[in-house]
């Protein structure tokens, strides 16, 4: 999302400007990949605590790089908008 290789950021900012034709098409929206990057962060953090709470981590360690996903901040406009 940082990148936003598909100019959706411009084109295509709401889950209803998703286009079905032309470049973008199939591509989905900025939204759209908003909102699925936060459910599936979501669903990490409470798959980190359910394996926290169940102990499991005194036998296997997830790593750092993967439990820092969980806590990245979700850009909410590409990296070129932020400059």
């Amino acid at each position: 999302m940082h990148e936003d290789k598909h100019n959706l950021y411009i084109f295509a900012r709401e889950m209803d400007e998703a286009k079905s034709h032309g470049q973008l098409a199939g591509k989905g929206s900025w939204a759209g990949h908003e909102k699925a990057a936060t459910d599936l962060q979501s669903g990490l953090k409470k798959n980190i605590l359910e394996f926290d709470k169940q102990g499991c981590n005194k036998h296997y360690k997830i790593p750092a790089s993967i439990r820092n996903i969980a806590t990245l901040e979700i850009p909410s406009s590409p990296a070129r908008e932020q400059e």
